[in-house]
């Protein structure tokens, strides 16, 4: 290795008490603060008392801020990544600098620190053993579809990140596209009004409030076939045996196989015989 070196510094994502000494002796210390947001990046400075020059490192400038960034690094200065909050070089475009470093044997390490992705799922309560993260979902079109689609097969817990004007698009297309699987959908962490929820997707979908702050977005495990759960006529046959209504039952299937329970209710109801 030779030349700086390059931190990737966590920052907190809500609550300042969580900023870690080290975070603090790098911030002070680097010659330069790279951030995927110079505002944030100077508010957080200000609050901590520090001082310090700061420039953007975004995906619309990451090629230009990249080079920069590394001939300060091979004449030996160090430089702070930052993200708008909690741990850079995740879906965001700082992994393209990490990767540059790496092909051009220059030091890189990393300050750790909070992170919206294993707050969610630490908070969700679903299963954690194997996940997969998505990020940020496309915006529209073929694209996001495809994306969608690619999902339904996936057996693993998934995580997803939102902005609050397409939450709700996205929680109805999830719903449509995956059926009404357990989600957890959580905002604002560690900050007075934080807001966490654990429910099927078509219930986050009605209790869905002002959409405001990013959302992270964390899908329980679904088929791994990718096939719509089929009801068994067996459940059904059996279920009527304990005498439960209609209404019941179809709040029983939903359970077991994930459908909407409207969807289920209908069925029940134009499948029943005449009176």
């Amino acid at each position: 290795m030779r030349g700086g070196t390059l931190y990737l510094v966590a920052t907190p994502i809500g609550n300042l008490g969580d900023v870690t000494r080290r975070c603090l002796e790098v911030l002070a210390q680097v010659d330069l603060i790279a951030s995927e947001s110079p505002p944030a990046a100077k508010r957080l400075l200000s609050a901590l008392g520090l001082r310090g020059r700061v420039v953007p490192f975004r995906e619309a400038n990451r090629e230009q801020a990249a080079r920069d960034i590394l001939a300060r690094l091979q004449e030996g200065q160090s430089v702070a990544l930052l993200a708008e909050a909690g741990m850079p070089a995740i879906s965001d475009p700082g992994w393209t600098l990490v990767r540059a470093c790496h092909e051009q044997g220059l030091n890189v390490t990393c300050v750790p620190g909070a992170s919206a992705l294993t707050v969610a799922v630490a908070l969700s309560g679903l299963p954690s053993r194997r996940l997969c993260f998505e990020g940020f979902l496309p915006r529209k079109g073929r694209e996001r579809r495809e994306a969608i689609e690619q999902l339904r097969g996936e057996p693993r817990t998934i995580v997803l990140f939102e902005a609050p004007h397409r939450i709700r698009e996205t929680l109805a297309d999830l719903l449509a596209a995956l059926g009404d699987r357990e989600a957890f959908l959580g905002r604002e962490f560690t900050k007075q009004f934080e807001t966490l929820r654990l429910a099927r997707l078509s219930n986050l979908l009605e209790g869905l409030e002002e959409p405001r702050g990013e959302y992270v977005l964390v899908l329980g495990p679904g088929d791994a076939t990718g096939e719509t759960p089929e009801v068994d006529p067996e459940w059904v046959a059996f279920l009527d045996e304990q005498g439960l209504s209609t209404r019941q039952t179809a709040a029983i299937l939903a359970r077991l196989t994930g459908l909407p329970r409207r969807q289920l209710y209908q069925q029940l109801l134009d499948s029943s015989p005449p009176d």
